[in-house]
Formats: structure tokens, C-alpha cells, sequence
């Protein structure tokens, strides 16, 4: 009955209570690429690399709305600032290493790479990420890092 109350306290008496709402906190998050759909074709991570792509979600910047981020796009290591509001997310001021790319690992890169800069919105289904960039036709699929 306790948990009751405090989910009204928090939540409201909005008759449309939204349980996703729990669970859609990007904040403090690891996520590894798993695919991505695009129109050119799907990609899946490379299972002989030596390193998986990957996003870490991180902390609000100081005096600002944004958030930090970074990863590993497959190639490259990226780090920049995301927004977030309600299912919308996008990623600004993106920066990136700019090391030789093999050809598998540049096919990830480019593809990463256009949905993180193209991305509008995102889900959380599970401990799965999908993050949408229809500008650029492309969905990521990305599975949540557990443990330590």
C-alpha cells in the first residue's frame, strides 16, 4: 500500500500511468551494438573484433540540460552531450578520433555513426536500446551491459 502512495506522490493522478516511464532513464547506462537496419542494408557487430561498439550514457553536464556521452563506434571513440526528452533524443557537439578503419569496421562506423547523429528518438523494450534516425534511415539495436 506504501509503494501505492509513492508511485501517486510521484506519478500523479494522471489516469495514463506509463510504466516505461520507470524504465526509459538513458542516465549512467552502457549499451553494446548488437545491429543496426538500414536502408542500405543490415549491419551486425563483428564478433572477431577486438573491441564491440558501444555507448555509455552519462551524468547531467553542469548548469545545462545536456547530458554527457560516449563510445566506441566500431572504429573510433566518440564523446559529446545528449538531450532527452521524453522518447525524443538527440546527440550534440559529437567529436570523434579519426584512426585508419579496416573495412568491416568502417561499414559499423558509417552506420553508427548515422544513427547517433541523425538519431530523433529512442526505446527501451527489455534491455534492449533502439534508437531511431529516420532522416538517415537507419535503427540501432543495442543491448544494456550488466554487471561489473
Amino acid at each position: 500500500m506504501l509503494f501505492a502512495c509513492l508511485l501517486v506522490a510521484f506519478f500523479g493522478c494522471d489516469s495514463t500511468f506509463d510504466a516505461s516511464r520507470l524504465d526509459n532513464n538513458l542516465e549512467n547506462t552502457e549499451w553494446h551494438f548488437e545491429r543496426a537496419e538500414a536502408a542500405d542494408g543490415e549491419v551486425s557487430h563483428d564478433s572477431n573484433a577486438d573491441r564491440r561498439a558501444s555507448i555509455t550514457f552519462g551524468e547531467r553536464s553542469p548548469n545545462s540540460t545536456t547530458y554527457e556521452v560516449n563510445g566506441y563506434n566500431g572504429c573510433n571513440a566518440f564523446s559529446g552531450r545528449y538531450s532527452v526528452d521524453g522518447d525524443e533524443l538527440q546527440f550534440i557537439q559529437i567529436i570523434q578520433t579519426e584512426r585508419a578503419c579496416m573495412e568491416v569496421e568502417a561499414r559499423i562506423e558509417e552506420v553508427f555513426n548515422r544513427g547517433i547523429l541523425g538519431a530523433r528518438s529512442f526505446s527501451i523494450s527489455n534491455d534492449e536500446l533502439v534508437i531511431d534516425a529516420p532522416a538517415q534511415s537507419v535503427k540501432l539495436r543495442l543491448v544494456r551491459v550488466t554487471g561489473g
